[in-house]
């Protein structure tokens, strides 16, 4: 059995967060785009809360995406063996479009986003459509996150896992993980 694919969560793994003074609009918006995406939209609470219409609440989310993301290590894939990758976030979809941006999008073999499938990290079903988008078995998958509660999800699904803590370089904890299994 060996790793054939990597999962990677995005903000704060597979993208930097910058600690960049944002307006309090920018702030609350910020705080919540990789946690609510279920059962209450993303978008029906920005709405709610800023009292902001979806089209104005789009640009200061991507505005606010552009800002304060940064690729980790822009050159990671040449790093990494050739192998099957994957996002794995609790994010709103227009991350997606941040990734093109950068030029890295087409760089994974799927994409699995909260506000796509409409569930979220941890629960089984976000697992299981990334297992059967991958098309590989759940042991043959490195699942990449800093949170312990989707470790601990992506176990449960009998995945591989990396708890990523950032103090070495993505790439390197990467490997190691790999060549450990």
């Amino acid at each position: 059995m060996a790793i054939k694919a990597v999962a990677f969560d995005l903000a704060r793994v597979f993208i930097k967060v910058r600690n960049i003074e944002l307006n309090p609009v920018e702030k609350s918006l910020s705080e919540v785009f990789d946690y609510m995406v279920g059962n209450q939209s993303y978008w029906d609470w920005a709405k709610e809360k800023t009292g902001l219409s979806k089209k104005e609440l789009e640009k200061i989310s991507w505005d606010t995406i552009n800002k304060i993301y940064e690729l980790r290590e822009p050159d990671i894939f040449e790093k990494l063996p050739n192998l099957k990758f994957a996002t794995a976030s609790n994010h709103l979809s227009m991350i997606k479009d941040w990734l093109k941006l950068k030029g890295v999008y087409d760089k994974f073999y799927c994409h699995i986003i909260s506000e796509d499938i409409r569930f979220m990290k941890p629960s089984r079903e976000f697992y299981e459509i990334l297992i059967k988008k991958l098309g590989e078995k759940p042991e043959d998958i490195l699942f990449v996150d800093d949170k312990e509660e989707n470790i601990e999800g992506a176990k449960r699904a009998g995945l591989k896992v990396l708890l990523y803590d950032g103090q070495k370089l993505l790439s390197e904890s990467i490997l190691e993980a790999i060549n450990e299994n």
